[in-house]
């Protein structure tokens, strides 16, 4: 899998790098991917996925799950990995983003 890209969407109260992805990026090391952890944000989510012909792997948690979810419907992405993502619920509104569409 060295030829994939791991990409980490942070939480909501999250960091780039910080412990969850420092420790993602140590696994994913041991298997021979390098991680990438930009802002959370899905416009440069899919800018990333829109300027490479690297296969993708996203992974987030919290809303970096759900913003790594909304974004991966619109690109073909080899895997997605989100522990706790923050998807809404008929009780709360669905947030703007690209590919968002209520559960």
């Amino acid at each position: 899998m060295p030829d994939h890209r791991l990409i980490w969407c942070h939480g909501s109260l999250g960091l780039p790098w910080g412990s969850k992805s420092t420790a993602l990026a140590e696994t994913a090391s041991e298997l021979g991917l390098a991680m990438e952890a930009p802002d959370r944000r899905a416009e440069m989510l899919a800018a990333l996925l829109e300027t490479s012909d690297r296969p993708a792997i996203l992974a987030g948690s919290s809303m970096g799950g759900y913003v790594a979810a909304a974004v991966a419907a619109r690109f073909n992405v080899r895997g997605l990995f989100l522990p706790a993502p923050a998807f809404p619920s008929p009780a709360t509104p669905c947030m703007s983003l690209p590919a968002c569409r209520p559960l």
